[in-house]
């Protein structure tokens, strides 16, 4: 399941994103945005404890991020210019 943030200005902080049900895995996330790094940040399901954070370069390969079960939103502030980020979430089977 991909969930879609588009338009998202300069410095500018993504709504909550959901963790879809039976996701296990990040996969690595992507961008139009050929430069630049965008910071992703994962909550609780209160939406105001920060469990972990990573800033990810836009554009690179990296491994899949493993989702700890109290991980319930996910947050994407954008460190480079105006873009779209698409965020593929690995479901369980």
């Amino acid at each position: 399941r991909t969930r879609y943030i588009d338009g998202l200005a300069l410095n500018a902080v993504s709504d909550f994103i959901p963790r879809p049900n039976k996701s296990v895995l990040l996969l690595p996330p992507q961008s139009n945005i050929p430069g630049g790094t965008a910071l992703y940040k994962f909550y609780d399901v209160t939406q105001t404890q920060v469990l972990y954070s990573m800033t990810i370069a836009n554009g690179a390969l990296g491994s899949p991020i493993p989702l700890t079960d109290d991980v319930v939103f996910v947050t994407v502030q954008n460190l480079g210019a105006q873009g779209r980020f698409r965020l593929p979430f690995q479901l369980a089977l």
